[in-house]
């Protein structure tokens, strides 16, 4: 009688579980944010136009004078690599402290998002 019961017990785990395995099928591996928006050529590319957009910004360009542009560049292009994913290592301030007693206004933030 035990017997009648678990062989159909079995027989139907043993669908379910086979009904699970793969079936040739590979998972789509994403690839990180950083690999989707081209590594790190592009992100130097953007990170160059950005730089530049703001050096000609009159309205924040100041705060810029006498800031050392190629380190500018590394580090934000470090940054954004290590935040979106990417092989870099950002060894710069944090965002508090780098911009700490520089008196950026709302109106300054924004005048640099629109750059």
């Amino acid at each position: 009688m035990l017997w009648k019961l678990a062989f159909p017990l079995v027989l139907i785990a043993g669908l379910l579980v086979g009904g699970c395995q793969d079936m040739g099928m590979k998972p789509m591996m994403q690839k990180s944010l950083y690999d989707r928006l081209g590594g790190k050529d592009a992100l130097t590319a953007v990170v160059d136009d950005f730089v530049g957009n703001v050096a000609t910004d009159k309205r924040i360009n100041g705060f810029f004078a006498k800031a050392d542009i190629p380190r500018l560049k590394r580090n934000l292009v470090d940054q954004i690599c290590q935040g979106t994913g990417g092989p870099c290592v950002y060894t710069g301030k944090d965002m508090k402290t780098a911009h700490k007693g520089m008196g950026i206004t709302d109106a300054d933030f924004n005048a640099l998002v629109e750059d």
